[in-house]
């Protein structure tokens, strides 16, 4: 059938996509005053609306308006089958299809382009601070492997994805603005998801409306952007988006397509290795059950391996360093995250936009690890089943499979057997519901497509409108506005010591931050951002010992030991102790902003700081055999007993790195200590000298220091900084081997006299070799795609 176009509706359409687009920026962002609590019952939430926003005419207006166009749309369908026009005129075209789909993805999505700041809650404060400093090095004409920001020094993202942060980095680059890049790179990725789901379940179906249904609801479900926006997980951004592009190379078929759908493979390796893994696996179950059931696909079973092989050889650069290097970080213990509570079924059935549930979830799973991922898209879905048992066509037993694959992981998680497998316990089972929500999606098409051949054109419309009433008012969201969240004037106070010489590089002086009950994401990132001072401590996914195993730990007694700095006992006590300002010197740090008991925070400064500490005596001991701190309650008890000791005497004694740092017995005045110890040393050494050590000049930029010094005697030299085995260390333009200290720092052996100490990441061999593989895959298939084209 020949559709004329339908220029009434694409008027109406557009003239509700505008008003949407208004009502997000004027209404919309009222309601970030709002508590941003999925349980809450709706009547709470009409109470929080009525007293907290104060709508005016405008809203009003723009609310009706809305209402108004989208009712017109349907009895325009009603009464004279407009829509169903308007949808025979989209699908008649290849072009118009898809760039229907990028359309509505951007109205879906408008929220992205709220006002507003970020929301620096849940895991967004930790990748947000990775793509500022993503961002800083790429300015800087750097490419980040390395970062002096964070933990003493860390191999920045070469043990988690970079895509993402990259991304914003070039964005940044573009366009001068930190949030907008942000926003701009997550607004893409999430149409961009859209568009690839749309080809894979176009080309699998030979449908444009079934590709059309799935694009619309991979963009709408509401998991999609529960996970990326609201929990903060922003790489995953990239991970939706690149989800499907292999899928449709491997229905596309030929050499092309399998080259470039390897590469994708491989590219979500980049995104997050974790969900690569997993990524790979589906797609090998799909593979496999597609061929298995079409006789037709089993001619294409070479092109599958080829797609296999070269993604698994794309993503090494990541993937197999991280296996192999993983020793020298706190990976080498695995990873496990069955502590996280399970989503429910009510999560994803109960309707919500993460403001608002239209029902209460049940007692015990009040928390967000899992959300609203439409009861439209599981009833097209179970049609889509249906149709599989039925007709056994290749295409939907092998999305079925994966859709049951991916709720067995997320249902089935505590299963012993599947506890039993450490692959599947890496994760939680909330994470597994991107892989549902992708095959629930693709399912959600095939089923429409099924509509349409047993009731034809008309319900294809129905179906669209369905999606649009029960999944678009979850896009009337905003989650920028943060007014809870505004971070302290003393940060802005420690900013402004910064010396003016340093503005062109990172300040040479480290400062701590104690974090009494707030996320170690939130506070190490607040004070990185405010500040723009390297911090000593660093979040959990910052993985060396030097920053996991003293500084972090020295931060966890600073939490108690200066928590209480109003009362006057307690700053005799620090006065008098020598364990703070030894640790202190020992991290380079000046500022220290400590959270108190009764709230509030308070900022101490300290002198003589010094990048350098010398001694004329090293000592092994291993840094696993560190001792491990007491819990809080355990200490709790001991300040109640009546031991005789302080509040600070109990600290240094329930806190195994007061000790340590005891022991090692540092002078402030001279940068010295009596005995440094080692990691891994086999036999003690003595050079009976008295050295004293003199810092003339210490520059410090994201991927390097510099350090001239002068000692007056032979000895060994503790750098302030992080050992890697990756970490060049130059004394005098050579390259020599640093010993590595027990808490994992950089120490040297110096003769007497001036020396220059340079510090500079590099690539290991083997992720070098990788890198050149990649830039081969990547010429080769460029090269294939234009001969293809010849």
């Amino acid at each position: 059938m020949r559709y004329r176009r339908p220029d009434d509706m694409l008027a109406l359409c557009s003239v509700l996509a505008l008003l949407l687009f208004v009502l997000q920026y004027f209404t919309i962002s009222k309601f970030s005053v709002l508590d941003s609590a999925g349980y809450i019952s709706l009547g709470h939430f009409l109470e929080n609306v009525r007293d907290k926003i104060e709508f005016d005419p405008l809203d009003v207006v723009l609310g009706l308006g809305a209402v108004g166009v989208f009712a017109a749309l349907v009895v325009l369908q009603v009464l004279r089958r407009r829509l169903t026009i308007l949808l025979g005129w989209i699908c008649a075209s290849q072009w118009r299809a898809q760039w229907a789909v990028v359309l509505l993805g951007m109205v879906a999505v408008r929220y992205y382009f709220a006002r507003g700041g970020m929301n620096w809650a849940g895991d967004a404060s930790a990748h947000l601070t990775y793509a500022k400093i993503a961002a800083e090095s790429l300015a800087a004409g750097e490419w980040p492997i390395w970062s002096n920001y964070l933990g003493c020094g860390t191999p920045y993202l070469q043990f988690y994805g970079f895509l993402f942060f990259y991304l914003v980095g070039l964005a940044d680059f573009v366009c001068r603005d930190f949030y907008l890049a942000i926003k701009i790179v997550l607004a893409i990725c999430h149409i961009a998801s859209g568009w690839a789901i749309y080809g894979f379940v176009r080309q699998a179906t030979r449908s444009r409306q079934a590709g059309l249904v799935a694009g619309l609801a991979y963009m709408l479900s509401f998991w999609h952007v529960q996970q990326v926006l609201v929990m903060g997980r922003y790489p995953l951004a990239a991970i939706y988006a690149l989800l499907p592009l292999p899928f449709w190379a491997f229905e596309r078929g030929g050499r092309v397509a399998a080259l470039w759908g390897g590469i994708a493979l491989g590219a979500l390796a980049f995104a997050h290795p974790g969900y690569a893994f997993w990524a790979t696996g589906f797609w090998c179950v799909y593979a496999a059950v597609r061929v298995g059931t079409d006789v037709r696909m089993r001619a294409r079973v070479g092109e599958a391996l080829t797609l296999l092989v070269t993604g698994v050889a794309f993503g090494a650069y990541l993937t197999l360093p991280m296996v192999l290097e993983r020793g020298y970080t706190v990976l080498r213990g695995g990873i496990e995250m069955t502590g996280v509570p399970d989503p429910t079924w009510q999560h994803l059935l109960y309707w919500s936009n993460h403001h608002l549930r239209l029902w209460r979830l049940p007692d015990g799973a009040l928390h967000w690890y899992g959300g609203y991922v439409g009861v439209s898209l599981v009833v097209l879905a179970c049609v889509g089943i249906v149709w599989a048992v039925r007709r056994r066509e290749g295409v939907y037993i092998a999305t079925v499979a994966g859709l049951v694959l991916s709720l067995v992981l997320v249902f089935g998680f505590r299963w012993s057997w599947l506890q039993a497998l450490p692959f599947v316990s890496s994760f939680n089972a909330a994470r597994y519901l991107l892989f549902v929500v992708f095959f629930l999606s693709a399912a959600a098409g095939l089923g429409a497509r099924a509509l349409r051949i047993y009731r034809g054109r008309r319900l294809g419309v129905v179906v669209l409108l369905v999606l649009f009433v029960d999944l678009g008012p979850t896009t009337l969201l905003d989650m920028y506005s943060t007014p809870d969240e505004v971070p302290s004037e003393i940060l802005d106070e420690v900013a402004a010591t910064v010396p003016e010489g340093e503005s062109e590089r990172l300040p040479s002086a480290r400062m701590m931050t104690t974090l009494g009950g707030t996320h170690p994401y939130l506070g190490f990132s607040w004070a990185y951002y405010k500040t723009g001072i390297p911090l000593a401590q660093a979040d959990p996914g910052n993985l060396l010992p030097a920053s996991d195993q003293f500084a972090n730990a020295f931060g966890v007694f600073l939490n108690r030991a200066l928590a209480r700095l109003a009362v006057a006992e307690d700053m005799a006590a620090i006065r008098a102790s020598s364990i703070i300002p030894a640790g202190v010197k020992l991290l380079n740090v000046r500022h220290v902003v400590a959270t108190q008991e009764g709230g509030g925070l308070r900022w101490l400064s300290w002198g003589w700081q010094s990048p350098v500490l010398v001694s004329s005596r090293i000592e092994g001991y291993a840094t696993d055999d560190l001792p491990k701190a007491l819990g809080e309650e355990e200490i709790d008890l001991l300040l109640w007993r009546p031991t005789g000791l302080s509040r600070m005497q109990v600290f240094e004694q329930a806190y195994p790195i007061a000790g340590f740092i005891a022991q090692m017995g540092v002078d402030i005045g001279r940068s010295t200590c009596e005995v440094l110890f080692i990691d891994g040393l086999a036999e003690d050494e003595d050079l009976r000298t008295d050295p004293q050590v003199e810092v003339s000049r210490h520059q410090v930029w994201n991927q390097r220091v510099e350090v001239d010094v002068a000692v007056s005697a032979p000895a060994f030299a503790r750098l302030a900084y992080a050992h890697y085995p990756e970490l060049e260390v130059r004394v005098d333009g050579r390259i020599v081997e640093p010993l590595c200290t027990t808490g994992g720092f950089v120490c040297l052996r110096l003769a007497e006299g001036a020396h220059n100490i340079v510090l500079a990441p590099r690539l290991s061999s083997i992720r070098r070799v990788l890198l050149v593989l990649d830039l081969g895959l990547l010429v080769l298939a460029a090269a294939v795609w234009w001969r293809a084209r010849q």
